[in-house]
């Protein structure tokens, strides 16, 4: 499990789960949080997953109602979610894309 960011483009990977699983995201504010509930998903080791993203300050993890799983990770700053995707091919891998917003907007969004 890792998760990493590509710059200039903005976009982090992450590998946390080993099969696909329905998921969604979603932005929370005061402080800026991204939050990815996804269909019972076992966080055993999260926090021994490498973060390698300057945008992601912090995570935490675990069940938030009956079947499913909760992912919730600290922001830098806020951010925008420009695109999000799960590629299910080989290994699967969460692919978010963000992008730096202004506080109104990030409101508006979260």
């Amino acid at each position: 499990s890792q998760l990493t960011e590509e710059s200039p483009l903005l976009a982090s990977h992450a590998r946390f789960i080993s099969q696909p699983v329905p998921w969604r995201v979603r932005l929370a504010d005061n402080p800026p949080r991204l939050i990815m509930d996804f269909r019972e998903v076992d966080w055993t080791g999260i926090g021994q997953m490498p973060v390698s993203s300057s945008r992601i300050a912090g995570l935490r993890a675990g069940s938030f109602r009956p079947g499913w799983s909760r992912l919730v990770m600290a922001m830098s700053g806020p951010f925008t979610v420009r695109s999000a995707a799960m590629e299910t091919e080989g290994q699967v891998t969460v692919h978010l894309r963000l992008g730096p917003a202004s506080a109104e907007d990030f409101a508006a969004a979260a």
